[in-house]
């Protein structure tokens, strides 16, 4: 019974953080965010790519209690461009393109890393939430 308690916790949790994400994909900027262990916070990142170098909002989100350490982060928003180095570890050892598998996959939306290399993106494939280790 304990066993099958902690799943349908994992699960629930899961899902809290997928629907707080879904939930931010739409926001300009965080506002007040139910009391959970993933949380939104503003942040301002200069984007690379633009010569203008303008100003935009980042989200970050914090995944705590998950039960799994490695994912147990904070993640930043990062830009479809850039591919997660798990991700890209994963392709090249199946021998997928890594690029191609990335864009079909994420389908050019951002994502968020953590420092130790823990990834968060919309499969848009399955249309379901990832969360993968620093390994892939």
């Amino acid at each position: 019974f304990f066993s099958q308690y902690t799943m349908v916790c994992r699960q629930f949790l899961f899902l809290l953080l997928v629907l707080m994400i879904t939930h931010m994909q739409g926001l300009d900027s965080c506002g007040d965010q139910p009391s959970s262990s993933v949380k939104c916070a503003p942040k301002h990142k200069k984007d690379q790519g633009n010569a203008a170098a303008v100003n935009q909002p980042r989200h970050v989100v914090t995944v705590a209690n998950s039960g799994f350490p490695s994912v147990n982060a904070v993640y930043q928003q990062q830009s479809a461009r850039v591919i997660p180095k798990g991700f890209a570890a994963v392709c090249m050892q199946q021998q997928w393109d890594v690029q191609r598998t990335w864009d079909k996959l994420n389908g050019g939306r951002d994502w968020w890393s953590a420092d130790n290399g823990s990834y968060l993106y919309l499969n848009v494939m399955d249309g379901k939430w990832w969360l993968d280790e620093p390994r892939g």
